[in-house]
């Protein structure tokens, strides 16, 4: 509905910045600017805290995605020992989001990385924080959460062994780290 809305500004905006206006329509118009900055920045601030409650919500499944895993392969005294670190640990920015184990109890470390899109090949940003941390962290992967649904909270997950895949596989562009599959 917000985005309907914003379309129909939009548009509308578009087509009266074409009028010849007089004084008084010019300092309408301006006004009319001003207000469309302001939706298009409340439209900027609400999509990055949608963003943020899909990425909450895509790491909350993937963790208990691994918990499925772990209690499948005898290691249920590990699902306790999995810890969310972009939320417990935020303030330490590690570079991924969750640190869990794999079915051989080793240790893993996985960065979430979700998206509502059915596409499991979409482009993706890693940070600059996320790409030393694949540096210097073994057993790196990122869990690639697509097609998630908001109501049901769950999608489909392609694993990234990031030692093995990310090089051979992507081709990254330096600025926030954009990854398109090949």
């Amino acid at each position: 509905m917000k985005d309907k809305y914003i379309k129909e500004w939009d548009n509308y905006y578009s087509n009266m910045k074409d009028v010849i206006i007089n004084n008084n329509e010019k300092r309408y118009i301006e006004a009319v600017n001003i207000e469309l900055e302001n939706i298009l920045n409340y439209k900027t601030r609400i999509h990055e805290k949608d963003l943020k409650i899909i990425g909450l919500k895509g790491e909350l499944f993937v963790i208990q995605v691994l918990k499925e895993v772990l209690t499948k392969a005898n290691l249920t005294h590990l699902t306790d020992k999995i810890i969310h670190t972009s939320v417990e640990n935020a303030e330490m920015n590690l570079g991924y989001d969750i640190q869990a184990f794999d079915i051989f109890g080793k240790e893993i470390y996985v960065e979430v990385k979700t998206t509502t899109e059915a596409n499991s090949n979409a482009s993706f940003i890693l940070t600059k924080n996320e790409m030393k941390a694949i540096q210097q962290v073994n057993r790196y992967f990122i869990y690639r959460v697509y097609n998630f649904d908001l109501e049901t909270e769950k999608g489909a997950i392609k694993i990234i062994d990031c030692h093995k895949e990310l090089l051979n596989k992507y081709n990254i562009k330096e600025s926030k780290f954009l990854l398109r599959y090949e």
